[in-house]
């Protein structure tokens, strides 16, 4: 028997939202996730930027062999003989090859190769940037959709409520307007349940950008909810 005084109470499973919070990112407030915070954290998590910090260390060490190979020589020789009479020498000698240009375009190759290697940071270090950017900007719209959408299924809720009282005193609604009004609730009720979702979604996607399980934030789908 369908009771037209109360609306379909339709809840996210808890199971649901343990599935996406487990290892994704949790946080007090949407409010409380700060772009310099992640990108921090993306910076000191994330293979790619670590790579290319040691592909530059590589490339510096690279340039001081080279420049190495260029410099004098300082070697020290030792002489003994050993017999009737003994007697010992040392020397040192100095020495530089001369007229090896493959010595000096091994300095140049490596000077251009640190540029190239510089170069390449700035470029990942902008793409985890703008990675980030966009992750934090849908996780923030996601979270207001999640109250947009809550407040249409209030709004749909009170609807219904008035409607169901107007049926019972036979004041202006009949059982068709009551029933298309409950089908809204159901539909707001939807809509609320897949902003939550797709708010989770969002923060398990921000966690993959920057990298890092911050457990140490604890978001809460309700508190967003009723910013």
């Amino acid at each position: 028997m369908l009771d037209l005084a109360e609306p379909i109470d339709i809840v996210v499973p808890q199971t649901l939202i343990d599935e996406f919070r487990n290892g994704g990112i949790a946080a007090e407030s949407v409010n409380q996730l700060k772009l310099e915070d992640l990108l921090q954290k993306a910076y000191a998590n994330r293979a790619d930027y670590q790579l290319a910090q040691l592909d530059i260390e590589t490339a510096e060490l690279d340039q001081v062999i080279a420049r190495d190979n260029r410099r004098w020589n300082l070697n020290l020789q030792m002489d003994a003989n050993i017999g009737d009479t003994s007697d010992a020498t040392a020397q040192l000698r100095l020495s530089r090859v001369f007229g090896d240009r493959s010595l000096r375009t091994a300095v140049t190759q490596a000077e251009i190769n640190i540029q190239q290697q510089q170069n390449n940071l700035v470029e990942v270090t902008e793409a985890i940037k703008q990675a980030v950017e966009d992750s934090l900007r849908n996780v923030v719209s996601a979270s207001q959709l999640i109250t947009a959408t809550r407040q249409a299924r209030e709004a749909a809720e009170r609807r219904l409520e008035v409607a169901n009282v107007r049926f019972r005193r036979g004041r202006g609604a009949d059982i068709f307007q009551v029933l298309s009004l409950q089908n809204d609730v159901v539909a707001a009720q939807n809509s609320e349940i897949n902003a939550k979702i797709d708010f989770l979604d969002a923060l398990a996607r921000l966690d993959q950008t920057v990298a890092v399980t911050l457990d140490n934030w604890n978001v809460q789908v309700e508190e967003i909810a009723s910013d």
